[in-house]
């Protein structure tokens, strides 16, 4: 089957130029190389950041287990022996211990061929115990190597804070940067449920997030909240935007239209990047010979710093209809 870049290149094509250009294109198959093609069944994505001119992205890739997840690692593992987090991952999958794991390359970083690793933890919500060992599992294998107590303590903290529905539904950590903690994504979780973890933990701008979301909560379906911990929860949180499905039962384009009309308002966002981005969402399904690719924005993400302008990164996903 070859790698994942010659599938990918001909997918490259209907991406918007001002989201995604030439440089960016070129890097994401020097990436693609050096992955395996059963990457393509699954859900694959590019990170364009919406406040800037230039047209950077990152590609982003996953291996959901019911989509044989476990063996897209190993063999991304065999392909690249280095890479011993992502047969870790792969071993986890296969036991049923997470659900998907993600690459992410930062493709203008130091280091873009070094994949920053997620992976969705499976526990019940509420139970301190799995959460202590699936953070002790799945970040070990994610970092690389044990993950040291105080963070664990942190992550078990945090947990036990969380609304009761609330989960930590993403581990991160971020091997292509320097950074040593983790990265945490919780969904499941109210706006002003939000504001009280963030509140509990001393955020030094919980103002800044509630004007954040009181401006956007009539433009999404629904917000998760990302942080990272070393075990300091440290100032940069992103807020990630969904569309669909919404509690209002507004359609996904309405959603997307207005959240778009108020980051341009802000400068978090540009009017071509953001015509791109409906032009993106409004188009088809992608077809390439007897393959059927859907198409949509997965999410937007409002990056928040103290003392800084908010930002916008779009994620927009391709992902195989696969035969039933």
């Amino acid at each position: 089957m070859g790698d994942f870049a010659e599938h990918l290149a001909p997918l490259l094509t209907p991406l918007p130029p001002e989201l995604v250009g030439e440089e960016a294109r070129a890097r994401m198959l020097t990436v693609g190389a050096l992955l395996p093609a059963a990457f393509v069944r699954q859900t694959f994505g590019f990170e364009c950041p919406l406040h800037e001119t230039a047209a950077q992205a990152d590609i982003l890739v996953s291996a959901v287990r019911a989509r044989d997840g476990a063996a897209t690692l190993a063999a991304a593992y065999e392909l690249q022996p280095a890479w011993a987090s992502v047969g870790a991952l792969g071993h986890l999958a296969d036991a049923a211990r997470i659900d998907d794991a993600w690459l992410e390359f930062d493709l203008f970083g130091p280091k873009p061929e070094v994949p920053n690793l997620f992976c969705r933890p499976l526990y019940r919500a509420g139970d301190v115990q799995a959460l202590r060992d699936i953070v002790t599992e799945a970040g070990a294998a994610l970092a690389g190597a044990p993950v040291q107590e105080d963070l664990i303590e942190a992550v078990m903290r945090l947990g036990a804070a969380l609304p009761p529905q609330a989960v930590i539904f993403q581990l991160g950590a971020m091997r292509a940067r320097p950074f040593a903690g983790l990265r945490l994504c919780i969904n499941q979780i109210a706006l002003d449920g939000i504001l009280t973890l963030l509140a509990a933990w001393g955020y030094p701008d919980v103002d800044g997030v509630r004007a954040l979301l009181v401006r956007y909560q009539p433009s999404v379906g629904d917000v998760t909240l990302c942080i990272d911990l070393t075990p300091d929860l440290l100032p940069k949180i992103g807020l990630e935007a969904y569309f669909a499905p919404s509690r209002a039962g507004r359609a996904p384009e309405i959603l997307l239209d207005r959240f778009l009309a108020r980051a341009i308002e802000d400068g978090a966002c540009r009017e071509g990047k953001a015509a791109a981005l409906r032009t993106w969402q409004a188009a088809g399904d992608v077809v390439r010979g007897d393959r059927r690719f859907q198409r949509g924005v997965h999410h937007i993400k409002l990056v928040h710093e103290p003392g800084l302008p908010y930002r916008a990164k779009a994620y927009l996903a391709l992902r195989q209809a696969l035969a039933r």
